[in-house]
Parts: structure tokens; sequence; C-alpha cells
């Protein structure tokens, strides 16, 4: 009786540690499993043929290449924008084979691409966001096949300076042309006037120029004003092809000096002094006053009365 009993023990023990096992096996091979995901997921190619729009949403799908030799890069970045407004909505990376995959609202984007070492390029392989085309996305749609390719680019980095006072200048626009000419400006200021040149400790100083627009069609400039290399001020100003406007801005200084002056690329200086001590107002004396009116009145009398009686 004694051994069965212990018999039927020794079998529950068994099943609940057969249990046991089974369970700790399903475990492992759920980790497992969950480990070659991760591992392989970032590697196993990426196929926009078998991409289908996501519900509710619509999809992007495309590839970025190398320009000069046309295969795929990695790793790179698609930036993804409102077209209308310009509002960044994210930026993605792409898989190992080049491909990228975004899901979005409906609606019209901006996408660009780019990666350390390349030139940033705007659908389709333009330079500038500007030229972007845009990208029509439906709901519940796809748009496949948008493709950029990277070129090779390099840096350029260097200091500038004044030309006058030899200090290194910064705020300073730098243009970057893929020619040897210099593009043509499209707003010139010109007529630089300080006014005045020296001014006292607090006393306003007015700084103006004249901004013209050289280029054949409307559009605004940010004129801006520098002060010992600091933006004083700054003001948009909406002009018509060939029109000139003046711009001036109005500054105060409270401490003696030089400053120096930059308006848009006009350069020029003035100075401040001390303003003279304001003379101390003297209290009025009113007892004297009084003293003055009543010997007035006094000295009259005493002419007017005698005449009188002799009359």
């Amino acid at each position: 009786m004694n051994c069965d009993r212990q018999l039927a023990t020794d079998k529950r023990n068994l099943n609940k540690g057969g249990c046991q096992m089974l369970n700790l096996h399903k475990i492992a091979r759920v980790i497992l499993t969950l480990v070659m995901v991760v591992a392989l997921g970032g590697f196993l190619p990426f196929n926009t043929t078998n991409v289908l729009a996501s519900p509710g949403y619509g999809t992007i799908t495309g590839h970025i290449y190398e320009e000069a030799t046309s295969n795929p890069l990695y790793p790179a970045t698609i930036r993804l924008e409102n077209y209308d407004t310009g509002e960044l909505i994210g930026e993605f990376s792409n898989y190992p084979d080049g491909s990228f995959h975004v899901v979005v609202e409906e609606g019209t984007y901006r996408l660009g691409a780019s990666a350390s070492g390349y030139v940033t390029a705007w659908y389709p392989n333009n330079c500038t966001r500007e030229e972007a085309t845009p990208i029509t996305v439906e709901l519940d749609g796809l748009v496949s096949d948008i493709s950029f390719s990277l070129a090779q680019g390099g840096s350029i980095a260097g200091t500038v300076y004044n030309q006058w006072w030899g200090t290194e200048q910064n705020q300073v626009v730098i243009a970057v042309s893929g020619s040897q000419v210099v593009p043509p400006l499209k707003f010139e200021a010109a007529n630089l006037v300080i006014n005045p040149v020296e001014a006292k400790t607090g006393e306003a100083i007015t700084i103006s120029a004249d901004i013209t627009n050289l280029s054949n069609t409307a559009g605004t400039y940010t004129v801006t004003l520098w002060i010992d290399g600091t933006v004083e001020a700054g003001r948009n100003v909406s002009l018509e092809a060939g029109e000139t406007t003046p711009v001036s801005f109005t500054v105060t200084r409270d401490a003696e000096g030089s400053y120096q002056v930059r308006f848009d690329r006009l350069f020029g200086s003035f100075n401040v002094i001390e303003a003279p001590p304001t003379p101390p107002k003297l209290p009025i004396n009113w007892w004297l006053i009084i003293g003055v009116i009543a010997g007035v009145i006094v000295i009259t009398a005493l002419i007017y009365i005698p005449l009188r009686y002799t009359a």
C-alpha cells in the first residue's frame, strides 16, 4: 500500500517536472525567435513590390542609390515635409538594400534624401527644396519607385574677415555657386547715412540706406543692421522689380566709444561722447518774489498818493 502511494507521488512529481520543462522549452523557443528577428530583421531585403498601402493611410516606397556606382546607399535618411506649409513630418532611415518605406496620412509632401558625405537631394534629385516635385499620397494609396541618386560631396571651411578692421566677421551670408562666376545680386543697399556721426550718450542716431530690387520680379528682402558684429535690428522689405526704397533704423547708446556699423553690405561707424551735465535747477525763492511785489506796490503808492493830493 505504501509502495503504491509512493509510486503515485513519484508519478505526479514526474508529470509536474515534465510540464515545467515543456514550459521552459516554449519560453526558450520564443526568446530564440525574438533574438533571430532582431538580429536578422535589419538585414532582410525589403521588396517594395510586396508592400501594400496601410489601411487608413498612404504609403511611399523607393530606393536610395549612390550616383557614381548605382549601388544601394546605406545608411541614408529620408526627410518628409508637408509641401504646402513646410512643416517637418519626420525623418526616417532606409534599409540595408537602400529601400525605404514611409506610412503617411493623405496629403501632398516634399521628400528629401541625405547621407553622410553626400549631397542632399530633393525628389526628383534636385539640389534645393524649393525645386522639389510634390508627391501626392491618397488614402489607402501606394506611391512607389521614388528613387534618389546621391552624389558624393565635400565641405568648404574658412573664416570671413572684415576688410576694414581685419577682425573675424560673424552673421555673414555665404553664397555657393557651381561655377567660377559669383551669382548676381538680387537686392542691393546703397547710400549709407549715419546721422549724427557723433552723438551724445542717450541721443538717437538714425542709420539709413536705399534698398533696390535688381531682379526682374517682385520679391522680399531681409535688411539687417549690425553694430560691433552683433545683430541690432532687421526688417523685411517687399519691392517690385527695379524698385528702390529707403530703410532706416534708430539706435541709442549709453556708453562712450566708437561703434562699427554694418548695414547689409555697407560699412560705417559713429562715435558717442558723454553728454554735458544738466545744470541744477535753482529753487524758487517765493519770499523774495513776494517782497519784490510788495516793494513795487509800496513805491507806487508813495508816488501816486502825493501827486493826487497836489492835483
